[in-house]
């Protein structure tokens, strides 16, 4: 049962949040800053004006799993290429297509496998992961490598891994004519969110404390009609499911 009196002491809130659950969502628009610049860092705006054969955006376990199919859902049926969703490179991609991973897991040997593999067929692979452990050693050299700057766990990482998807289609031009992708206003969005929701807000003014009396003691059914809206309440059940 929620205790809610524990929403009314921010100290109290802080004490029992023993994970950094609270704090590391508040990073939200820090991550999307820091996937901007190590997009930029590793090579992603080099990209731009190539027109691949296939986008293929590989779900691994983890947040990847919910972030990729909501690229896919913001790239809709227009795009101008064929959109592949997989849980691993398949092996069909070759020098033609552009590669998605994002992982939190540095030693995923089946991701690594299939990295190494992927380059080695020359596809060109953007992989969202930590700098050391298996699966970047896999790429060393031969993939774009967008390092993670701002620490947080593993469930949380949903707006770093959605805004490099979102660099690399944008960069590709698959987003549409006039679709322009601004990190930086979602962000500021993200932070502004952030700030509503701050531990110290009364629960009549912090939306997620309103959000968290009202799911408290029933089980919440989360849905969307439209593929994008779809995507986003998956990604939301998931986050639920975790925290």
């Amino acid at each position: 049962m929620l205790d809610d009196t524990l929403l009314l002491d921010a100290a109290a809130l802080a004490a029992v949040d023993t994970g950094g659950v609270l704090r590391a969502a508040a990073t939200a628009g820090a991550q999307v800053r820091s996937a901007a610049l190590s997009t930029d860092e590793a090579g992603v705006p080099d990209l731009s004006g190539h027109r691949p054969r296939g986008l293929v955006l590989v779900r691994r376990p983890g947040v990847s799993a919910t972030a990729m199919p909501l690229v896919a859902a913001v790239l809709g049926p227009a795009c101008p290429v064929p959109v592949v969703l997989a849980d691993t490179v398949p092996l069909w991609t070759g020098p033609l297509d552009v590669v998605v991973v994002h992982t939190d897991d540095a030693n995923d040997a089946e991701l690594a496998d299939a990295v190494g593999s992927a380059v080695r067929r020359g596809s060109d692979v953007v992989l969202s992961a930590p700098g050391d452990g298996p699966v970047a050693a896999a790429g060393a050299g031969r993939v774009r490598l967008v390092e993670p700057r701002i620490p947080v766990p593993p469930a949380l990482d949903l707006p770093r891994a959605y805004a490099v998807g979102l660099v690399v289609a944008g960069t590709l031009g698959l987003l549409g004519a006039g679709f322009d992708v601004r990190l930086d206003a979602l962000a500021d969005a993200l932070d502004g969110e952030a700030e509503r929701n701050q531990p110290g807000h009364e629960p009549f003014m912090n939306p997620a404390k309103a959000l968290a009396l009202r799911l408290a003691e029933h089980t919440p059914l989360l849905w969307g009609v439209a593929a994008v809206a779809a995507a986003v309440a998956a990604a939301g059940d998931v986050t639920l499911l975790v925290n």
